[in-house]
Formats: C-alpha cells, sequence, structure tokens
C-alpha cells in the first residue's frame, strides 16, 4: 500500500482532497443503449464490465442504473457476492443524459474539518450536448437517494459551470487547469478577467490556481481542453503530462506547448516541479473518421491501484511502465478502453471517486 494513500485523519481543515487519498467508493453510471453509446453497445458494456471488476478488488462501486435490464445479471451476481472483495451499491431508475461521472458528479472536500460537497453546474460542456438530467444527478443522490453520510453538508454552487475533469489537485492546495476550459464564452460568461476566486473561493481551500495558457485541446476533445486528458499529479512533487517526440504528429506543437507550461511552474519554495513525459497513443478515428482524444493520463487513482486506458496500441506497455516508474508503491493495471474513446472520453471520465467517511455506509 503506498504512503500516498492517506485518510483525512490529520486532514487540512480546508481543501479539495486529492485523488491519491483513501476512498470508500468509485461512482460510474451504466451505459444505456439509448444513449450515444447504442451502435457500441455491446463493446461499452464489456469495458464497463471489466472496468467494475477491478475497481471492486479496490473499493465498493456505486453504479448508477437507468434500465436494470441492461446489466447483465450474472454479472450483477458476481458484483453482488463479494467475492472481488468489496461491495457493489446498486441505485435503480437513475435518469442521466450520458455516463461522463467526472463532470457530473460532486467535488468532495474539507472546510473548517467538516466534509463538504461542491455541486458545481453541469451544461453539457458549454452547451454542446442535452445535460437537462446530468444537472439534477448530485441533489438526488443527496436529498432524494441519501447515499452520502449525513456529516458531509451539501454546497450549492449550481451558479458556477465547473466539470470535475477540468481540474486537478494535489494535497498542498495546488491546483492545475487550462484556460481553454475556465474561459471558454458558454461555460461563465459573466466571470471576469481575474475569475479565480469566483470559481474558487477561500474557503474551498485552493491556495495556488495553475492556468495553463494558450492550450489547444487533444484533437477530438468535446471538453475544450480538460487537464485530465493532459497532466496530472501523481504527488505533490510530481506532475506526468502527455507529449510525443514526433513533429509529424498533429499534437506536436500543442503538446510542447503544454510542456513550456508546465516547465514555468513553482512550488511555494520556488523550486519546479517533476515532470514526466507520457506517450500519447497512435492516432485513432471515429466511425465518421474524426481523430479521437485517446490519452494515458486519463488514469483513475483508487486505494494504492492506478487503472490506467490502454488502446491495443503499442505504446501501452510504455505508457504502464513510465506510469509505474512514476508511482512505484502502487499497482498499475491496463484496462483496454478503445470502445470508451469512441466517445471522445476514457476511463477517469466515467468515473467519480467519493473520499472516505463520505459514504452513507
Amino acid at each position: 500500500m503506498s504512503e500516498q494513500v492517506v485518510g483525512l485523519e490529520g486532514w487540512r481543515k480546508n481543501g479539495l482532497i486529492p485523488e491519491w487519498s483513501r476512498v470508500d467508493a468509485v461512482i460510474l453510471a451504466w451505459p444505456d443503449s439509448t444513449m450515444d453509446w447504442g451502435y457500441i453497445i455491446d463493446d461499452v458494456y464489456e469495458c464497463y464490465i471489466d472496468i467494475i471488476d477491478h475497481l471492486l478488488e479496490y473499493s465498493d462501486v456505486v453504479l448508477l442504473i437507468d434500465d436494470f435490464q441492461d446489466v447483465p445479471m450474472e454479472c450483477m451476481n458476481r458484483w453482488a457476492s463479494g467475492e472481488l472483495g468489496h461491495e457493489l451499491i446498486p441505485i435503480f431508475d437513475f435518469s442521466l443524459n450520458d455516463t461522463w461521472m467526472r463532470d457530473v458528479m460532486p467535488l468532495f472536500g474539507m472546510q473548517e474539518g467538516e466534509r463538504v460537497a461542491y455541486d458545481f453546474g453541469f451544461n453539457g460542456w458549454g452547451l454542446k450536448f442535452a445535460s437537462n438530467h446530468d444537472n439534477q444527478a448530485v441533489r438526488e443522490l443527496f436529498f432524494d437517494r441519501k447515499i452520502f453520510d449525513p456529516s458531509v453538508r451539501y454546497i450549492n454552487r449550481l451558479e458556477t459551470i465547473l466539470e470535475g475533469g477540468a481540474i486537478d489537485v494535489n494535497s498542498r492546495g495546488e491546483l492545475l487547469t487550462t484556460d481553454s476550459v475556465i474561459r471558454e464564452a458558454n461555460r461563465n460568461p459573466s466571470y471576469p478577467e481575474e475569475c479565480h476566486d469566483l470559481y474558487f473561493p477561500e474557503e474551498m481551500g485552493v491556495r495556488r490556481v495553475f492556468e495553463l495558457e494558450g492550450i489547444t485541446p487533444m484533437s477530438g476533445d468535446d471538453t475544450d481542453g480538460h487537464i485530465d486528458t493532459l497532466a496530472r499529479w501523481v504527488d505533490d512533487k510530481t506532475i506526468v503530462y502527455c507529449a510525443t517526440k514526433d513533429p509529424a504528429d498533429d499534437h506536436y506543437k500543442r503538446l510542447k506547448h503544454l510542456e513550456l507550461e508546465l516547465q514555468k511552474l513553482r512550488n511555494s519554495e520556488g523550486k519546479p516541479y517533476r515532470l514526466v513525459p507520457l506517450p500519447i497513443p497512435s492516432p485513432m478515428e471515429d466511425e465518421m473518421g474524426e481523430t479521437l482524444p485517446a490519452t494515458y493520463a486519463n488514469f483513475l487513482i483508487v486505494n494504492g491501484a492506478v487503472l490506467v486506458p490502454i488502446y491495443s496500441d503499442p505504446k501501452d506497455e510504455e505508457a504502464l511502465r513510465i506510469i509505474q516508474e512514476a508511482m512505484l508503491e502502487y499497482e498499475v493495471i491496463g484496462i483496454e478502453c478503445s470502445a470508451l474513446v469512441q466517445q471522445h472520453g476514457s476511463l477517469h471520465c466515467i468515473t467519480m471517486q467519493v473520499p472516505e467517511g463520505f459514504m452513507n455506509v
């Protein structure tokens, strides 16, 4: 078990909780054939089953399900049996527009030593897609389904649009984000140029905002450049990020700019961070021939394990090796996610971890 896997004892009184803290559960939503997944639904089911099987080795899983009949009964029986080590918590008759839980679920943190959950508004990544059900999901889980511990205080931030994939935090209150997302005109058009205090007021415990400037999203990225597709904290001193050495690659210039932005960052002592470049997979296309935003940076950290999306690509093994070297005390597991990226997201995008002590269990 990694030393980075920590509980909330001695946690800062104020702050968002980093992903490497111990978790009670991970939230997913079961894909529905009526969603955009319909044309590849069997492949998507297979991917979700693989992810849930692995997750249950490390944490409980909350599964939001709109149509019970769509979940294979043999899977439900296996997940309910406890043989994988942890518990499946199914929530039935739960309507959603899609399954991107990273951007729909709350952000979890502490305020003056109290557990809190921030419910930010979600508008389909700047009014690109319908979000009428997604934008109500957190309130339903809190007040109707009551899945969160009574000690967790709900904080309504619905007037501000902010997706979970747009930010990444460490335990020092340092936050990575991109200007291409938080300043995108259809999210918060009324926000002034200096908007960090509006997104992250003092009580949220965000001490420093690293807003990477001039970032161009990965090709096919509907989110306008979520940080969880580009660069991630793996500890307080280390950032892994997407890079390519091939000047002919369409992403070469944009990822070189990302690297230069990361090289400018300094910690509170004026020292640079340890930067670890990750390869990107070979170009992938959807059924219309559009380039897909496949990235290994879209991994999930959960109770001493790192679940990494892979794509049956020659660079998969290199990416897994680099992440393992950067996170020596973790178990690094590759999960085939080519089906997920067909809808322009990956493993981290479909999951949201619930920190220890936040679940009503």
